[in-house]
């Protein structure tokens, strides 16, 4: 029910040029949450099962340190039941702050922003 156009889309590919993986980050309308900005990622089960934890550091070490200068606090609202990815997002320094039901799917809202994310409501 919705498009978000992101600010930066990029994907991971192998040698051979195969798309295994393609994120992306934008910002989003604050109101009075408070949360300016998402990321969203979208791979094959090849790149995380065999990446993965690779991945996680590069996203936790380098890439998100950089998007935190973009956004006060941004996240993920993903489906509850998606352990890789939910792993993913923890081990990047996201909190599980909130779940709620879309359209008859439960969903968990991930954030990231330490103290910026801290009045948003759980």
């Amino acid at each position: 029910e919705a498009i978000e156009i992101s600010d930066e889309t990029l994907t991971i590919s192998d040698s051979s040029g195969f798309i295994h993986g393609v994120w992306g980050h934008g910002y989003t309308d604050p109101n009075s949450s408070g949360v300016n900005g998402y990321v969203w990622f979208l791979s094959d089960n090849y790149l995380m099962k065999s990446h993965g934890k690779r991945i996680t550091r590069i996203t936790r070490d380098y890439i998100f340190p950089t998007l935190d200068e973009k956004y006060l606090c941004y996240g993920n609202a993903m489906l509850s039941r998606n352990s890789v990815h939910k792993n993913w997002l923890k081990g990047a320094g996201f909190i599980e702050r909130t779940h709620f039901i879309q359209r008859d799917r439960k969903l968990t809202l991930m954030l990231r922003g330490g103290e910026k994310c801290a009045t948003h409501s759980q």
